[in-house]
C-alpha cells in the first residue's frame, strides 16, 4: 500500500506543479491516502475466499498486480517532464492505458488461479467484478468530486 501512495504521490506532484520533492511527494500521498484504501477494500473483497493463514500472502500478492499501473503512471509522468512540451497533447498518450489495463487483468486472473486457487471460468468471474466494482467506485468518486449529479439537476431545471 505504502509504494501505491507513493507512486500517487509523485504523479500528483508531479502533474500539478511539474516538479517532484519529498515534500510534494509526502503531501499528496497523504491527501490521496484514500485512494490505496479503496484498493485495499477491493482486494479484501476479491481475497474474501482464501484460506486464513493465506490471507495476507494473498492481499501482497493482489498488491502485486499494482506493478503494471504503476510503471505506466510513472511513465507518463516523467514523459510530461522531461518533455514538457507534451503537456499540450498528454491526452493523446491516455489510450496507452490498454497495456497496464490488460497486463492487470492477467495478474489478476493469475492471482486468482495460483494463489486462490480458483478455476479458469472462475477466475475470470472474479476478475470481472473485481474490475467492474473498481469502475464503479472510480466514477462514483469522479461524479461526487465533479459534483455531475448537481450540474445534471441543473440541466433539467
Amino acid at each position: 500500500m505504502a509504494l501505491v501512495a507513493l507512486v500517487i504521490g509523485t504523479s500528483v506532484a508531479a502533474a500539478s506543479t511539474e516538479r517532484v520533492t519529498a515534500s510534494l511527494v509526502l503531501t499528496s500521498a497523504i491527501a490521496w491516502a484514500f485512494v490505496p484504501l479503496i484498493q485495499l477494500g477491493t482486494g479484501l473483497w476479491l481475497i474474501r475466499g482464501a484460506a486464513t493463514g493465506r490471507r495476507t500472502h494473498a492481499l501482497e500478492a493482489y498488491f502485486d498486480t499494482h506493478r503494471p499501473w504503476s510503471l505506466f503512471i510513472l511513465a507518463f509522468h516523467a514523459a510530461i517532464l522531461v518533455w514538457p512540451s507534451s503537456r499540450g497533447f498528454a491526452l493523446m498518450f491516455v489510450p496507452a492505458a490498454v497495456v497496464p489495463i490488460a497486463l492487470t487483468a492477467l495478474a489478476l486472473t493469475r492471482l486468482c488461479r495460483e494463489v486462490l486457487g480458483a478455476s479458469a471460468g472462475a477466475a475470470r468471474r472474479m476478475v470481472v467484478m473485481h474490475q467492474l466494482m473498481t469502475c464503479a467506485v472510480a466514477g462514483a468518486y469522479a461524479a461526487w468530486a465533479s459534483a455531475y449529479l448537481p450540474r445534471l439537476v441543473g440541466l433539467v431545471r
